[in-house]
């Protein structure tokens, strides 16, 4: 009898299974990973950054340069001269190639040169942190663009090799006076092509970044030339460079 019951039991809960399952099914088909709800609202496979526009002559000659904005002609990693790279690598962020977008010890790093030099020398942010700072962010100081800063971090991260980071953030940061990218800034205050630098000039241009309205160098070059001269003996002590001459610092000059 007891089994005759069983089995009626298990007969008439069956299709209560099945319906449960069914349901199931239909919740997990439609349930979402983190990836790919970051990849849906945070889509990064492309980021573009604005360029100038030229009109030439027959010739070839530029008679014409329209930008919308920002001043910025786009140069590939190869074009940029490792120095430069290897100069924002150890004064920005010397983990860059070993950590995931965020450098806990780099803050801490940054928040004991900022104390010696009674000064903001460093920010603490990683380089792709910058980067989606710059492209897609404003520079407020709030908890909800911090939040969003790490978000898109992430998402650059998952998405971009180091070389590919590097490159964007070379030609994204901003130099002032309307000099977006490296090579925007080379032609803007030397009127010469990045690969054309000294190793003097490459320091003196990164020393804008770090804060473009204090160490615009239009206005405030002193405070640029010693921000250079900082940078260097920074890279000195890394063993990257060695220990340049005080001639070869003050040969730097604007047009």
């Amino acid at each position: 009898m007891r089994t005759y019951l069983g089995y009626i039991t298990i007969f008439l809960l069956l299709p209560v299974l099945i319906l449960f399952i069914f349901l199931s099914h239909q919740e997990w088909s439609l349930a979402q990973s983190p990836y790919h709800v970051l990849d849906e609202r945070i889509p990064i496979e492309s980021i573009e950054l604005a360029q100038n526009s030229y009109m030439k002559a027959a010739n070839g000659k530029v008679i014409s340069e329209i930008y919308t904005g920002e001043k910025r002609t786009y140069l590939k990693l190869e074009d940029i001269p490792l120095f430069l790279e290897n100069l924002f690598i150890v004064t920005e962020d010397q983990k860059f190639y070993g950590h995931a977008g965020v450098d806990l010890s780099g803050i801490s790093r940054a928040l004991l040169i900022n104390s010696q030099n009674n000064n903001i020398e460093q920010g603490g942010s990683t380089i792709t942190q910058q980067l989606a700072r710059n492209v897609y962010l404003s520079h407020d100081r709030t908890y909800n663009r911090k939040l969003s800063e790490l978000i898109y971090t992430y998402q650059i991260e998952r998405k971009k090799s180091k070389p590919e980071i590097m490159e964007l953030y070379l030609n994204a940061i901003y130099f002032s006076n309307g000099a977006y990218g490296i090579e925007a800034a080379s032609q803007y205050y030397f009127s010469k092509p990045t690969g054309e630098f000294t190793k003097a000039e490459l320091a003196f241009l990164a020393a804008i970044p770090n804060n473009p309205e204090n160490y615009n160098p239009l206005k405030h070059f002193d405070a640029t030339k010693k921000r250079q001269e900082r940078l260097l003996k920074q890279i000195v002590a890394q063993g990257d460079l060695e220990q340049p001459s005080t001639k070869s610092l003050s040969k730097v000059r604007l047009n």
